[in-house]
């Protein structure tokens, strides 16, 4: 009724109306087929006997909506909200209630349900259900004939191209002389769009304050900074870029000279702060103004947003982990055989759900500390001496774009916090990464070779077996992968989750570990 009454920002609705023009101009699917896009798309509209790409043209509906907004402002959403929220009769309103019982008491209906049912059954039904139940485990043991396969479309390797597209890749070190090394995709046409990402490097912060930099990470777009508050600060990204965000990248490397078929013990790694957004060329040094915004100003002093936070994170593993404890298991599994596996862990697996809650007790109880060592890592990543020459700072657009935003790029460059000087990193392709070191040191305490299990209140029970199959130096090829798949969709498909009867039966061959 709130909104209803004094409605929206100008501010809120031009951001959000830009994200939503931005997002249906740029059509990024992802990994997911565009193809498939479309079609699912059309579905709206066609399912109710209406034309299918009425769904897909979205220039005259949004149009309209503009027009729309330019006259009343927000009085369009107003008007919305009253007639199908507000005054709209046509609902159902469902009361949930906790019950520490309703396991039991569901599992005793069925039994009493069951039991009543054979009790009613005369021997002649109950052999017929146990011939059907003997004749549905012969089915499903049973491999499909070749003629029934053959009814199923399928590729044929000839459909497949051999050759491997190689997309353009243009690398500058020390871009005019910033100490900054830039790398550029050209490719035929982005709409007039640049995806920008900045990388800075991490190496230089202990392990022991992984998670400590991963809420720093999320604080950069959610804390707001001098300048503006939180909401101001994403109506402001809303406004004129399609998108800001930030993230960590962990990522092993094979040494130099090492091919990428060869297992190696996986001691060489990259780590890296990315802060990446996108942006039509004409916004760029807003977007630009945003990077250097959130890297160097966002506001760390936010002990209310950030008890939030860590509350948020805590509830959302504690549910992950009821839904996707096979993913737990495996990382668990990883942390065993590589400094790697074992960082990982650290960073998002069940180890990670103590330091939050760790977390949390400090920022609730002592937050002095607990900002200090905030303000310390963004001092770190950014004022050491050899801070520049980590970072990279990689573009991806048309022609026309690259060449439009260049004068941007080279102001940014300088910008960037940080001393131009022949300050060098070590040699993440050559040498161990710091994080190696330290974690070889923890993995024979807190990581041994040995089973373990968690009590989670799930109905669901999650197990995971793995180890070593190929030793350092080994050769992997791609017929591995093959062998993996055909576990993955064949044997462990039909024998766990088709015979089994279990929810779900699933492999992967994990190279870096």
């Amino acid at each position: 009724e709130k909104i209803a009454n004094e409605g929206f920002s100008d501010d809120a609705i031009a951001a959000t109306m830009n994200t939503i023009e931005f997002q249906m101009r740029e059509f990024n699917t992802g990994s997911f087929p565009k193809g498939l896009s479309f079609m699912l798309g059309s579905m709206s509209k066609w399912i109710y006997d209406e034309s299918p790409t009425d769904a897909l043209k979205f220039e005259e509906p949004l149009a309209e909506l503009k027009s729309k907004i330019a006259t009343s402002g927000s009085q369009v959403f107003q008007d919305m909200i009253r007639e199908l929220l507000l005054t709209n009769t046509h609902r159902t309103i469902i009361e949930m209630k906790p019950s520490k019982t309703m396991e039991e008491e569901q599992t005793k209906d069925e039994e009493d349900r069951l039991k009543s049912i054979k009790s009613n059954m005369s021997d002649e039904q109950l052999d017929q259900i146990i011939q059907k139940t003997s004749e549905l485990k012969t089915i499903q043991a049973t491999d499909d004939s070749p003629e029934a396969r053959a009814t199923i479309p399928s590729l044929q390797l000839s459909d497949l191209k051999r050759e491997v597209t190689e997309y353009p890749i243009d690398v500058t070190a020390d871009e005019n002389n910033s100490g900054v090394t830039v790398i550029r995709h050209e490719l035929g046409s982005t709409s007039g769009i640049a995806y920008v990402s900045l990388l800075v490097d991490l190496s230089m912060i202990p392990l022991e304050d992984v998670a400590i930099l991963q809420l720093m990470t999320r604080m950069l777009t959610q804390t707001g900074t001098s300048q503006y508050d939180p909401v101001a600060l994403a109506q402001r990204i809303g406004t004129y870029t399609g998108g800001v965000g930030a993230s960590i990248l962990t990522a092993p490397v094979n040494r130099d000279g090492v091919d990428d078929g060869i297992i190696t013990d996986c001691n060489t790694m990259v780590t890296k702060l990315i802060i990446q957004g996108k942006a039509t060329s004409d916004r760029i040094d807003e977007l630009f103004a945003l990077f250097q915004a959130i890297l160097t100003d966002a506001n760390l002093d936010s002990q209310s947003r950030v008890i939030e936070m860590l509350k948020e994170s805590k509830a959302g593993m504690e549910s992950s982990i009821q839904g996707s404890g096979h993913s737990y298991a495996l990382q668990r599994m990883r942390a065993r055989y590589t400094a790697a596996g074992y960082i990982d862990e650290k960073m998002g697996g069940i180890s990670k759900m103590e330091t939050v809650k760790n977390l949390l007790d400090l920022a609730e109880n002592d937050w002095p500390t607990l900002l200090g060592k905030l303000q310390r890592i963004r001092s770190t990543i950014l004022e050491h001496p050899a801070a520049r020459n980590g970072m990279i700072l990689d573009m991806t657009g048309d022609n026309k774009v690259l060449s439009t935003i260049q004068p941007s790029v080279e102001k940014l460059l300088q910008d960037l916090p940080g001393e131009k000087n022949d300050e060098k990193l070590q040699d993440f392709y050559s040498e161990d990464h710091p994080w190696v070191t330290q974690a070889h040191m923890e993995m024979e305490a807190n990581a041994p070779l040995m089973d373990e299990g968690f009590i989670v209140p799930t109905q669901v029970s999650y197990v995971g077996k793995g180890g070593r199959i190929f030793d350092k130096g080994d050769t992997i090829t791609g017929s591995a992968s093959v062998v993996e798949r055909f576990l993955r969709t064949g044997y462990l498909w039909d024998h766990v989750r088709v015979i089994g009867g279990a929810y779900g039966g699933m492999c992967m061959l994990a190279q870096g570990s």
